[in-house]
């Protein structure tokens, strides 16, 4: 495949794949302003329709929009590696995930994530881009790059994908174009040599016709930066190594030239050479009909851009999306309307009019003239026969006041009524006192339901992303620019660890390179990963109920309790944290900080150079030894009980004697008293 060079075979592929989908984009900016922008509930035919008069907005949409992306910010998906063969270790992947995580917290990947699902969410459709940048773009010896996870706002007019792709994560498309507008003043500056004379300026206001798009207008200029799949045919030599029962691969013509006779030499084996055809990415960057940036080749073999669908179909052979919002257009333009035209009524509205002869007032106009509602009562006239006795009383007619249509009354309750069933209504609607338990979780059971097709397809595109993550970290820091590089990898808690990149380790007669991000293979899974923050405080919970059940003698219980105070909000408990964390690396907890293993090396060295499995062994003995004092002290105890009740029973005895003893010699000096006075 050859790389297209043409900014006008560039232009027309972007009309091309624009045009075939150019109605939904039209549509996903509609529905998006219907639910975000204040008055856009009235735009569109409706705007002319209803000009001069009352257009009220009684939203009962979009309140369905930030709900479902609350549940996404609630319930945030991951990326994580796994191993994907015997080869690739577990060390690997967490390698891999740290970079990730680093690159992620680095550049604010998750809030270029969060705007794409926002934008699927609302309108249908967002996107993502991976970019590579360099560390120091001032110094030109340091080759050290990073990856930049940055946000596409407005996808769905800005990022356009090859129209013949069809798998929702667009892993097969060959070509895919991102615009970005830049005023006329900044886009001089970025490319002071473009020529904008060949660009024919359009009004800001003119509408683009299909069949072609407006690179210039007045005020703004538009670039293209397009990316192409371009499948290369490669030569690659397969080696083994008999002693070392390794295998090595050797692609192109020039590598296999200059590699070959070091592996021969070190005992490999030709074994195979064959041609294969290795995926790799073209960017260019034009814009109209001029080339501003030349093709070149951009580390991974995916297109970085990763799409994020709301609700995506195919229906005769054309790609149709939406959000939670444009199904439900209609009903809550029908809604506004009906409220409106009932405030237009409120506003002129009229009370009834009773209706007299003219003798029925004659003398009392005065009266009547005056505001009725301040009156405790109101005169009239009856009206007479020619014999004087009375022919009628009170006004012989009304002129009905303004009123509500029962049909426009019908027409805001089954309105509200269907709003409502479709987005769920409001958790003050869903709770109905009157209902059981189980009629609202059915309840909110269907209405998430309603939104789980969108959630799964961002899973989908979360893994297409991890996918083309690791292809590009194989390339940027696993390159030879990278040898003894040191980056900080972000583990699950958010904390660092200093790691340094293909750090050497020989092996019998080669060489095997650790902390290699361009070797193993991985499979990227999704899982809904919540907020280190959120997953303390249900830690702490968890481990709170299990101290409930816990018997304090339990051999478990300390090391839970110091589980529990390490997991705790930092106010007034830094101390206590610090000595139980020290303890725990002292009985072999991984340390998960560089100033953690430092605590480890100082533990080592107090106590004779010994490993943290050392330190585990004897932490278990002590803990056995204290144990069994434990047991001896209880049976020790219990011993003690028993003689000090015996002696206590002995004493009681002993004393029982004396006071017999005592009596009977008192009985005896009485008598003896008794004897003597006679």
């Amino acid at each position: 495949m050859n790389i297209i060079k043409s900014a006008e075979k560039c232009k027309q592929d972007f009309e091309l794949d624009y045009n075939a989908t150019a109605e939904q984009r039209e549509k996903a900016n509609e529905e998006i302003r219907f639910a975000v922008v204040a008055g856009g509930q009235w735009e569109g035919y409706l705007a002319d329709e209803y000009e001069n008069r009352a257009k009220l907005e009684v939203d009962m949409c979009s309140e369905h929009l930030w709900r479902t992306y609350a549940d996404w910010t609630d319930n945030r998906m991951g990326v994580n590696y796994s191993p994907d063969d015997d080869a690739t270790t577990d060390e690997d992947a967490e390698l891999l995930d740290g970079l990730l995580r680093r690159d992620m917290r680095r550049r604010s990947g998750q809030d270029s994530i969060d705007t794409a699902v926002m934008e699927a969410i609302a309108g249908g459709y967002g996107a993502v881009i991976l970019n590579t940048e360099y560390v120091d773009e001032d110094d030109p010896n340091n080759l050290h790059q990073n990856i930049a996870i940055s946000e596409a706002p407005n996808a769905y007019s800005m990022v356009v994908f090859d129209s013949g792709a069809r798998r929702k994560d667009k892993s097969d498309a060959r070509r895919c174009t991102v615009l970005t507008p830049y005023t006329k003043e900044v886009f001089e500056e970025t490319w002071p040599d473009a020529n904008l004379s060949t660009l024919k300026p359009v009004d800001q206001g003119q509408s683009r016709g299909r069949g072609q798009f407006s690179w210039h207008t007045n005020q703004i200029v538009y670039v293209g930066t397009r990316y192409e799949i371009e499948k290369k045919r490669t030569l690659v030599a397969t080696y083994y190594s008999v002693r070392d029962a390794e295998m090595v691969h050797l692609h192109g013509k020039e590598e296999i030239e200059q590699e070959e006779p070091m592996l021969l030499a070190s005992g490999y084996v030709k074994t195979r050479e064959r041609y294969i055809k290795q995926r790799q990415v073209i960017k260019t960057v034009f814009t109209g009909d001029e080339i501003l940036e030349k093709p070149a080749r951009i580390a991974g073999k995916y297109i970085p851009v990763i799409p994020f669908y709301g609700y995506r179909g195919f229906v005769d052979g054309v790609e149709y999306f939406h959000g939670v919002i444009r199904k439900r257009m209609d009903s809550q333009r029908l809604l506004n309307m009906s409220i409106s035209l009932a405030a237009e009524g409120a506003a002129h509205s009229h009370e009834g009019k009773p209706i007299f002869t003219p003798e029925q007032v004659s003398g009392l106009k005065g009266a009547w003239a005056e505001n009725m509602h301040q009156s405790a009562y109101a005169l009239a006239d009856p009206v007479y026969n020619e014999d004087g006795t009375i022919q009628h009383l009170g006004p012989v007619g009304q002129i009905p006041g303004s009123t509500l249509a029962p049909a426009a009354a019908s027409l805001i309750q089954m309105t509200s009524e269907f709003i409502r069933m479709g987005t769920g209504g409001s958790p003050q609607d869903i709770a109905d006192p009157n209902a059981s338990g189980k009629a609202i979780n059915a309840i909110i059971k269907r209405v998430d339901k309603n939104t789980q097709p969108i959630f799964d397809n961002i899973r989908g595109s979360l893994k297409h992303l991890g996918n083309v993550y690791q292809s590009m970290a194989a390339e940027v820091y696993g390159g030879k620019e990278n040898f003894g590089r040191i980056v900080q990898l972000v583990n699950n808690k958010d904390a660092t660890t200093p790691v340094k990149l293909l750090t050497p380790r020989p092996e019998g007669s080669s060489v095997k390179y650790l902390n290699n991000a361009a070797e193993g293979s991985f499979e990227a899974i999704v899982d809904v990963s919540k907020e280190y923050s959120t997953q303390r405080e249900e830690g702490v919970e968890a481990l709170k109920d299990v101290l409930t059940v816990m018997p304090p003698e339990h051999p478990l219980f300390n090391d839970t309790l110091g589980e529990v105070i390490q997991l705790l909000p930092h106010q007034g408990l830094g101390a206590l944290q610090k000595k139980i964390r020290k303890q725990q690396l002292a009985e072999g907890a991984e340390p998960e900080s560089e100033e953690e293993e430092k605590i480890v090396e100082q533990l080592s060295q107090v106590q004779g150079q010994k490993s943290p499995n050392d330190l585990l062994m004897e932490a278990a003995a002590m803990e056995q030894q204290t144990q069994a004092a434990m047991n001896e002290q209880k049976i020790e105890g219990m011993k003690y009980e028993n003689l000090k009740k015996l002696e206590e029973s002995k004493k009681v005895q002993v004393e029982t004697a004396l006071l017999q003893v005592e009596l009977k010699k008192e009985t005896a000096n009485g008598q003896a008293n008794t004897l003597a006075a006679r």
